[in-house]
């Protein structure tokens, strides 16, 4: 063992695709801090990687064992828990343990190689006159590393430029005037974080613009790096501003953004959420709670009950994990929360500065948060003595990861971190998943229901429009998707004081772009889609890979300089709502406004501030905004989904459909709901504008079992991609041949579907092929397939092309 004796052995995982752990011996001074959750730099091959210690070995191999070389932290960077948790992810969804681990410790996880330049003194103190003959270039770095005990070769690059540095430090380094040192270093915890404040002198040299989005950033600011961006200004503009006391700063750490606007939580419980809550806190007394399925109608005041729930949780010492399905609801949610418990509450999602999320991590673990409220990535928060934890929204497919590995489903890892930590977990939903109604109906879940808004809200009135027939007003040459009736109802809407939303489930400006006269159509040269013409910036992009290209003006095929552009998003509603009335202060919220360096905190504020007429957007404005003054919603295509051929097409259908409209009426006077629609007459359109989800669930449910679909059965995906079609092919062929045998002694029924291409056959220049398992027993199933799985795994990774994908339970079929 290289010469050093063990006084115990532990199992590592390091960060790579490996489906086992490794056992490394224990060097004596190190036996005292070797814990589980401790970072180990530990040999790997010929070199060294990183890894993370998840307890004592099993077995210990009678030879090779190799000792750890050093630890990187003092206590464990990750809980039990959450490493027991990660174990159960990386079983079920067939990916390994250090990559579920990097996933879960993301933030804290890399170490950082770092150079350090030490003195050697022998060979100062006995070559003055050496020194004089030295370049300048070299006499500069030893003027910065004299009488340091060691400097950062990146301070004396950014001293001396980063040439010149690299040819003194080699000089310097072949004489022997300094000796390298790399060592390693995690992300510093950020000092406090300078943002903006809004309150400042009444300055009459301010531009107009400076000035108005000073009024619009709300009393928490933001850094001012996001200020200059939305100004358009340079950030030293910032700095004489504030010298002449036109704007000022204050410190804030990077929890105190939150924005605390918390709307009707004063309000008293009604008997309904009281009866909620009395159930749910007796539930909590439990040795082993069950999942408890919180079903109310929108605006039925669902948050309401979870806060008063987590009031409880806290008065008895135990902590609460909150999570929501996008990452724009979470800084929301987030400050909702922190108003109630302030300082108790941090935000956690992957959108977060890389020294954010490490600070906040920190913070989380060492016990200086009692909520964490966050998106998907919030379920790994190393959260101890956790009492509650809540899934907002349980429906919303964001849940799911589809790539890359762990493709885990944050509901379903909720429950099962609730039942190993022996806590209670709530699903909220006015839309639950087909699953989870199921689970509720067939007694695994606890059902509970809310079945009116909150006194003084209704539900709105809904109007059908058939963009089919003769009634809407659908003019065929502009591609004008606002019908007379939507139009009118904006007009009135506005006029009379309150607000709008419109929802498509499409961002851009038009869909397709074709030549008028060779009908030549602009295609992904990577996928298999057309690209989605974006005005904003002139360009054709592609929704899947984001392959983008400047807007030509001439067609390649024929010359022509006429185009024609077909299709409808989010921007050319935009567009066409300028059109209707210029005076309309409009906002966009997708996945482009939000990317494209704009805050969605700040079209949020804007719009709950009453400072912006209409929101446009795709499922953002879907699910758990709160805005009292929103009188109508106007679902522009509501049947878009229909088509896709996905057998949960009629549930997300009817799930965005129901959630959208209840954004509306959401304060004393009403609301109404514009549902326009190419199957007016459609059950599931009608059920969706009547938000009846126990009709929507009685349809669905008998399909679900006619055609053998979860709930009746569960799902595993193995897909096989390569550049080359023939090769996917053909990988997934014989697979489908192996699957066959491996399954024929296993025990309950199964049924193998494929080979078959994907619906969008190629993405970012890979064919993908399929093969879809359906199965009675997942965990049967996983159990007799799991030596099959790593073996043609390790077929394809030693191919220079093929890759598989082991997709279990998959919610993205396309």
């Amino acid at each position: 063992m290289h010469g050093r004796t063990m006084d115990s052995y532990c199992d590592i995982v390091v960060d790579l695709p490996v489906r086992q752990s490794f056992t490394y011996g224990v060097p004596p001074e190190l036996s005292g801090r070797a814990q589980p959750g401790v970072r180990a730099r530990v040999p790997w091959g010929t070199g060294i990687k990183t890894g993370l210690i998840i307890g004592p070995a099993g077995e210990i191999p009678e030879t090779g064992v190799k000792p750890i070389i050093d630890l990187l932290d003092d206590g464990p960077i990750t809980t039990p828990e959450i490493i027991g948790l990660c174990e159960w992810i990386a079983s079920y969804y067939f990916c390994s343990l250090g990559e579920t681990l990097r996933a879960a410790t993301g933030p804290i996880w890399p170490v950082y190689p770092r150079t350090i330049y030490y003195p050697v003194p022998e060979r100062w103190h006995k070559s003055a006159a050496e020194l004089r003959l030295l370049p300048q270039g070299a006499r500069d770095v030893l003027a910065l590393i004299s009488g340091n005990k060691g400097i950062p070769r990146a301070q004396i690059a950014e001293s001396l430029g980063q040439a010149r540095a690299q040819q003194a430090l080699a000089r310097l380094q072949n004489d022997g005037w300094i000796i390298p040192r790399n060592t390693m270093r995690a992300m510093p915890i950020p000092q406090n974080a300078v943002i903006l404040s809004p309150a400042l002198t009444q300055k009459s040299d301010l531009p107009e613009d400076v000035l108005r989005a000073l009024q619009q950033i709300g009393p928490c600011g933001v850094s001012r790096k996001e200020f200059a961006q939305v100004c358009g200004i340079p950030e030293r503009l910032l700095s004489g501003w504030m010298r002449d006391g036109a704007i000022r700063w204050r410190p804030a750490s990077p929890q105190s953004e939150l924005d605390n606007n918390a709307p009707g939580l004063a309000a008293p419980l009604t008997d309904e959420q009281q009866t909620a809550v009395d159930a749910l806190v007796e539930m909590s007394h439990a040795k082993k709670p069950k999942p408890a399925l919180l079903f109310g109608v929108t605006g039925s005041g669902k948050t309401r009950v979870y806060i008063e729930l987590a009031r409880r949780m806290l008065e008895t010492g135990k902590r609460v994990l909150v999570l929501v399905p996008e990452i724009v609801l979470a800084r929301s949610a987030a400050g909702l929360w922190s108003h109630v418990f302030p300082g108790r509450v941090a935000l956690w999602h992957s959108g977060l500065k890389a020294s954010e999320r490490y600070w906040t991590y920190k913070k989380i673990l060492e016990g200086e948060y009692d909520i964490v409220v966050g998106a998907r990535s919030a379920i790994f928060a190393p959260l101890a003595d956790v009492g509650l934890i809540v899934v907002d929204e349980e429906h919303a497919d964001t849940y799911k990861q589809s790539e890359p590995d762990p493709r885990y489903h944050a509901r379903d890892a909720a429950v099962v971190r609730a039942g190993q930590q022996r806590c209670l977990c709530v699903l909220g939903s006015a839309t639950p998943a087909v699953e989870s109604y199921h689970n509720a109906q067939q007694g695994k879940y606890e059902l509970l229901e809310l079945k009116r808004r909150v006194p003084g809200r209704a539900l709105p009135v809904v109007h059908l429009v058939d963009l089919a027939g003769r009634r809407a007003a659908v003019e065929e040459k502009s591609g004008t998707i606002i019908t007379s009736l939507l139009a009118d109802r904006l007009a009135e809407t506005i006029a009379g004081g309150q607000q709008v939303i419109l929802f498509l489930n499409r961002r851009g400006h038009s869909t397709m772009v074709t030549c008028t006269v060779c009908g030549w159509r602009l295609d992904c040269p990577h996928c298999g889609i057309t690209l989605t013409y974006h005005i904003t910036d002139h360009s054709y992009r592609c929704h899947l890979c984001e392959f983008s290209k400047p807007a030509g003006s001439i067609c390649p095929s024929c010359g022509n300089h006429k185009f024609g552009f077909r299709g409808v998003g989010t921007q050319k509603i935009e567009e066409q709502l300028h059109e209707l009335n210029p005076k309309w202060t409009i906002d966009r919220l997708d996945t482009d406004t939000v990317g494209a360096g704009h805050d969605a905190g700040m079209i949020l504020s804007r719009f709950s501030a009453g400072k912006t007429d209409i929101l446009v957007g795709t499922q953002m404005v879907a699910k758990g905004l709160d805005f009292a003054r929103v009188g109508l919603v106007g679902v522009v295509w509501a049947d878009r989904h229909l088509s896709f051929p996905d057998f949960r097409a009629e549930e997300k259908t009817f799930q965005l459909v129901t959630q959208v409209a209840g954004r509306s009426g959401r304060g004393g006077r009403g609301g109404t709901v514009v549902v326009q629609t190419f199957h007016p007459e459609h059950r599931l359109i009608e059920l969706a504008a009547a938000q009846d989800y126990v009709g929507f669930f009685e349809r669905e449910i008998s399909r679900r079992k006619e055609l053998s679909y979860p709930p009746y059965t569960r799902l595993l995906r193995l897909e096989f991609s390569s550049t080359d079609e023939h090769e996917a092919h053909q990988a997934a062929r014989e697979a489908m041949k192996r699957l066959h045998l491996a399954l024929r002694h296993t025990a309950g029924p199964f049924r193998i579907l494929g080979p078959a291409p994907a619906p969008i056959i190629r993405i970012r220049r890979r064919f993908r092929w399929r093969n879809l398992v359906k199965t009675k027993s997942i965990l049967t199933l996983l159990r007799d397939l799991r030596p099959l799985l790593d073996e043609l795994d390790a077929v394809c990774r030693k191919k220079k092309d093929l890759r598989l994908t082991v997709d279990v339970d998959p919610i993205d079929f396309l």
